[in-house]
């Protein structure tokens, strides 16, 4: 798919130009088409210059001068429509995706010289395609269909890996809280700071004896968790991925996590005026650091990012019940919002018992993971 040309519309309304969650509507077209594998791409129309200047601001600069005679097999992608590159892949050659209003938005069409690309568009026969978080075409022809998919767009952030809790809860906060950030102007970087500086106000909270304290820190650390997902959901909204973003996402995670268990096994051993808290701790850390490394090292290999999030992909496919079920306790979404619970029904000292259980169960299964990635 990588021989063939994208061509983007330009419609000349006013649109295209405007921002959608941090990015113009035409520049999110440009970057679906570049998403479905087209790294050829011409911009037509009497904006089609003004265009090039958005996208460039945003980091494309794959663009061909327009192809005339044109003649051949080609996607053909309105300015003024939001697409789901997923759709775009699924494209057969004379396929057209329909948006809900009936307009064709893009197809993949076999022009001949002369054909106006838009008009060819418009005689091709539709695709029949099901809509959902993944799966979007909207002409943006009114503030309705705007609203619709600034919605959609949102929806499209909920990762397939998302565990039950940040899936059903912590999405519904982060990513209200990412579309006022994106309009603010805010960078994925500063919210990781904010994020780091959650992750250290929950574990000097949870170090006090007392239960009101403890009670605060982990509402604090579940409060982290939730907009740890702000950081990158702006950078997949805008397309600002710095080369050590995800790695440093991940590393804030990681040191906040057991920054946090270690700060509570302090105070239930304060509230408690006993040493075994101390002793959990320390094999917490122990296994939680093995896992760490063992995980970063793997992904790092085999990706050259610090994207842990994929380290238990292949995993996923070859999972037994019991093995699913562990799986999901151990998700740092689920584990989180478990510790919130225990400590607000006062079964801190229950919560820091299981920590090392918890860490060394991590360990072992990331070398298990190893050796099947091998």
């Amino acid at each position: 798919m990588s021989t063939l040309s994208a061509v983007i519309v330009s419609t000349e309304t006013a649109i295209e130009r405007r921002e959608l969650l941090g990015l113009p509507v035409a520049v999110r077209a440009i970057f679906s088409a570049l998403d479905a594998g087209y790294e050829t791409i011409e911009v037509l129309g009497n904006g089609a210059q003004e265009l090039i200047e958005l996208a460039a601001r945003s980091g494309i600069t794959t663009f061909t001068p327009p192809q005339i005679p044109r003649q051949g097999d080609y996607l053909i992608v309105r300015a003024d429509a939001l697409i789901a590159s997923t759709l775009l892949t699924s494209l057969e050659p004379g396929d057209a995706i329909c948006s809900e209003d009936g307009t064709r938005v893009a197809g993949r069409i076999c022009l001949a010289p002369g054909d106006d690309p838009l008009g060819v568009l418009q005689n091709a026969r539709p695709k029949p395609w099901t809509r959902d978080r993944y799966r979007f075409a909207i002409h943006l022809s009114d503030e309705r269909a705007y609203n619709a998919a600034e919605r959609l767009l949102l929806a499209s952030m909920v990762k397939p890996s998302d565990g039950p809790v940040s899936r059903h809860f912590n999405r519904r906060i982060s990513l209200t809280l990412t579309r006022l950030l994106v309009r603010l102007g805010v960078t994925p970087n500063q919210v990781t700071v904010i994020v780091a500086l959650l992750g250290l106000a929950a574990a000097w909270l949870a170090t006090y004896p007392t239960w009101l304290y403890q009670l605060a820190g982990a509402a604090f650390f579940q409060l982290h968790s939730i907009i740890d997902g702000c950081d990158g959901e702006i950078a997949r909204l805008t397309r600002r991925f710095g080369k050590y973003g995800s790695f440093i996402d991940s590393a804030v995670d990681d040191l906040s996590n057991v920054g946090f268990f270690v700060a509570l096994s302090i105070g239930v051993a304060r509230a408690l005026d006993v040493s075994w808290p101390l002793v959990t701790a320390g094999v917490t850390v122990f296994g939680y650091a093995g896992t760490a490394a063992i995980q970063y090292w793997f992904v790092n290999r085999a990706t050259g990012r610090g994207d842990k999030t994929r380290f238990w992909e292949s995993e996923q496919r070859a999972l037994s019940r019991l093995t699913g079920v562990l799986n999901s306790l151990l998700r740092r979404d689920v584990f989180v919002a478990l510790i919130l619970f225990a400590v607000t029904v006062g079964l801190g000292p229950i919560a820091v018992a299981v920590f090392p259980l918890a860490a060394v169960g991590a360990l072992a299964a990331s070398i298990l993971q190893v050796k099947r990635g091998r």
